[in-house]
């Protein structure tokens, strides 16, 4: 600070990220004092011992200050940590641990921007909130707020400069007759109060009559209103028997609201279901009948293979390999498997979904073409790719492949100088498991070929042994005229 204090006349803006000792002990927070020209303050990530008094001090000029992700705490942020700091517009006090609005926000009078996020605030005091007569943004989203009185439902009605007030995040609302006139002010107010995908999370979490209720709701505003008094520490108004009680000290709502916000719900779950289970019925329907399809256009004893120059494409192939993965494992075979199989001098041509199938073509269609062009399919498997549908067709096209042609599934762990016979035209089916997976997490078809299959299990600390075997697993591979297959070309 000493350093930044030769420069208090003209430095406009200070950020501190992520500042520790070297033992990660707190350190002692910095004092800002007269700098005479400083608009902004950030300080991020770092942990401080508690703030002095008079932390930010004759700041003529300071219009932001924002402390998030600091764990200071009631006690370490003490009411005249400010003072003389007449322009200060935006405040942020994020993820600092505050269990109530702090007093010394009451010398802030020209605040317009107010954000105590994220924090374990449950009382909102009416007291600090009447101070601030200019806000304009005020974020309480993410706290734990049980109630708002009426003491500050009515501090927000006079707040007329404010235009935003964010209370999502899932706050825990008790929803008795204490909380009425905010709801009151709540639906008659213009305000903005976040975007409409959060609206769910205004709902009441207490008592549990009411729990999930929303709180923008007319049923329940209508609800309370008929059955609590104006004053709310008296009891409720006359309702029918048995449809108030006490609860969290105070006064519910009749249980007669859940069953009008369940049952719709419930009706609507059920349809919602039943159109899900024809529609997924239909679905596999539809793929069985083109995955059927699909293999008897592709089975490989009746298509000739087509004869070429070179020992591969006399089997019929163009690539060593096709890869048969999820998307999310699409950056582990750009950063590492191209490089490692197809960088080197003579290295294995690979099949890749988004790189060599044809733009326009049925997505089956290609998978199908790039199965019958490659020796090799090699799978990557993990939880993402077994929870896809699409993954788990490809794989079965693969076994059957591989059953149909009567192959042994090919070790993914051979040794140098072991040689592995396939059918003239086959493909080979490698496992390689990305992540671990529990045997009864492995689809059918896995199940069946379990004791011919050997995966590679893949080991992010031992990656060279890794590739090691999967290229030996490629190359030692030799292939014989199917007896079938002969048959029928001659």
């Amino acid at each position: 600070m000493e350093a930044l204090r030769e420069q208090s006349s003209s430095l406009l803006k200070v950020d501190i990220f992520d500042v520790s000792t070297h033992n990660r002990r707190a350190i002692i927070p910095p004092r800002f004092d007269s700098f005479e020209a400083l608009q902004t303050i950030s300080i991020e990530d770092t942990t401080l011992l508690p703030l002095p008094n008079f932390s930010f001090c004759h700041l003529p000029a300071l219009l932001h200050l924002k402390v998030s992700n600091v764990l200071l705490g009631d006690q370490g942020f003490p009411p005249s940590v400010f003072n003389d700091v007449p322009r200060l517009e935006t405040l942020r006090l994020s993820r600092v641990g505050f269990t109530e609005i702090p007093a010394a926000l009451t010398h802030l009078r020209t605040l317009k921007r107010l954000d105590l996020s994220d924090n374990e605030i449950e009382n909102v005091e009416a007291r600090v909130l009447s101070t601030l007569r200019g806000l304009q943004v005020l974020d309480l989203q993410g706290n734990r707020i049980e109630v708002l009185d009426g003491a500050v439902a009515a501090t927000l009605e006079n707040m007329t400069s404010l235009q935003a007030f964010r209370l999502d995040g899932d706050n825990p609302f008790l929803c008795t007759c204490e909380l009425l006139p905010f709801l009151v002010w709540l639906h008659k107010s213009s305000i903005h109060i976040g975007k409409k995908s959060n609206f769910a999370t205004y709902a009441c979490k207490n008592p549990s009559q009411l729990s999930g209720a929303r709180l923008l709701s007319p049923d329940l505003l209508s609800y309370l209103e008929s059955n609590c008094s104006r004053d709310v520490t008296d009891e409720p108004s006359a309702s029918p028997p048995n449809t108030t009680e006490e609860s969290h000290g105070g006064k519910v709502a009749d249980v007669s609201l859940s069953y009008q916000i369940i049952i719709p719900v419930a009706i609507v779950s059920v349809v919602l279901s039943a159109v899900g289970v024809v529609a997924t019925w239909m679905l596999h329907k539809r793929l069985k009948r083109r995955w059927v399809g699909l293999f008897r256009r592709f089975d490989p004893n009746i298509v000739p293979r087509q004869v070429s120059n070179t020992p591969d494409q006399e089997m019929g192939y163009r690539y060593d390999a096709y890869i048969c993965h999820h998307e999310s494992a699409t950056e582990f075979v750009v950063n590492e498997m191209m490089p490692e199989m197809e960088g080197e001098p003579g290295g294995f041509r690979l099949c890749l979904s988004f790189r060599d199938f044809l733009v326009g073509a049925d997505k089956v269609d290609n998978v199908a073409t790039a199965m019958k062009a490659s020796r090799f399919v090699i799978v990557l498997l993990d939880g993402e790719f077994i929870a896809c549908g699409q993954c788990m067709l490809e794989l079965n096209m693969a076994c059957t492949r591989t059953l149909e042609a009567g192959v042994c599934v090919v070790p993914a762990a051979p040794s140098s100088e072991a040689h592995h016979l396939l059918p003239d035209g086959a493909t080979g089916l490698l496992l390689v498991l990305l992540e671990a997976l529990p045997v009864e997490a492995l689809p059918t078809t896995l199940r069946v070929l379990q004791d011919k299959i050997t995966c590679l299990e893949w080991n992010r600390e031992d990656t060279r042994r890794c590739w090691q075997q999967l290229k030996i697993s490629l190359r030692n591979t030799t292939y014989y005229q199917s007896p079938q297959l002969e048959r029928v070309l001659i």
